[in-house]
């Protein structure tokens, strides 16, 4: 990255899986990217909010291109099509307008508070916004 100028946080997410997403759609496009505190995240997880995250950062010169394209990543501009995939619907009341539910910080803050140690446990389901309701 030598040459490039000083480097700028341009943004900061919850985990370096997410960073490195971001962080390689940078690259594809053509802007130099690193990303900034993973290790320390890595190690010592419930520090991330204070020290502000996982960053990606960039030089100085790319910040409104790279800006750009994560809020076009932010968008689903670069999802691939589900032309073969079949919508979802709750199970319940039958509506489309289903969200992915991520249960890791309710399990890791009662592993906290139960066992006073932090357990990393993601579970992924669905949650239907129109009658609440959860499933996997």
């Amino acid at each position: 990255m030598r040459g490039h100028g000083d480097l700028v946080t341009i943004a900061s997410y919850p985990d370096a899986i997410k960073a490195h997403l971001a962080r390689g759609r940078l690259e594809a496009e053509g802007i130099p990217a690193v990303v900034a505190d993973e290790y320390y995240i890595s190690a010592n997880w419930m520090m991330s909010n204070a020290i502000g995250g996982v960053k990606v950062q960039v030089p100085e010169r790319f910040v409104a291109s790279a800006a750009q394209v994560l809020r076009e990543l932010d968008a689903g501009d670069f999802e691939l099509p589900a032309e073969d995939r079949e919508p979802l619907h709750c199970p319940r009341c039958g509506s489309s307008a289903v969200e992915t539910d991520t249960a890791s910080w309710r399990l890791a803050l009662l592993g906290v508070h139960l066992f006073q140690i932090p357990l990393p446990f993601t579970r992924e389901g669905y949650r239907c916004r129109h009658c609440r309701h959860t499933w996997e």
